[in-house]
């Protein structure tokens, strides 16, 4: 082989890639795997990505037990797929209730886009249902205060704030 002058050369092209060994997880996820007695309507929602590449939406499959929520990175009635940084967001709003103190698995199974692939296969979330159900939710925003303050939701239902909480970040579920 000969060797090219420097001079000679009008343009080069250099690629780099960055080394990716790790396969997409799954993050965020609510209910959070393990949790129990949760309401037997509850919804779904999770994050999976790949911190280097991101997910390949083609490769995104999603079953609760048996029921097909997202299949080749195409959502089922019921489901929402949202894309977020390096990865995807699933929602799931169940048709019909779950059954009570049933075990619901989640399957999630994706791959990210490196070169070569690195993917999860079946990586479950499970959680169980009790006998409840949500019936209605109710948000306020609570102003920061130093004085109690009670919250109304229309029914007849109250929360009071003592003032010494009021201005902290929190949720209260019930």
């Amino acid at each position: 082989d000969k060797a090219i002058p420097l001079r000679e050369i009008r343009s080069l092209t250099a690629t780099f890639m960055l080394a990716d060994e790790a396969p997409p997880y799954i993050s965020d996820s609510y209910p959070e795997s393990g949790s129990m007695n949760l309401p037997v309507n509850t919804g779904i929602e999770f994050k999976v990505i790949d911190d280097v590449y991101g997910v390949a939406l083609t490769s995104l499959h999603v079953n609760v037990g048996s029921t097909n929520l997202v299949f080749g990175g195409i959502a089922q009635p019921g489901t929402d797929i949202v894309a977020v940084q390096n990865g995807y967001k699933v929602s799931y709003t169940p048709s019909a209730e779950f059954s009570a103190n049933e075990t619901i698995i989640i399957t999630v199974s994706a791959s990210d886009k490196a070169n070569p692939v690195n993917a999860i296969s079946n990586k479950q979330i499970t959680f169980k249902t009790g006998t409840s159900r949500i019936i209605d939710s109710y948000v306020e925003t609570v102003p920061v205060m130093v004085i109690p303050i009670t919250v109304e939701d229309g029914t007849g239902a109250k929360l009071t704030f003592p003032g010494s909480t009021v201005g902290d970040q929190f949720e209260v579920l019930i």
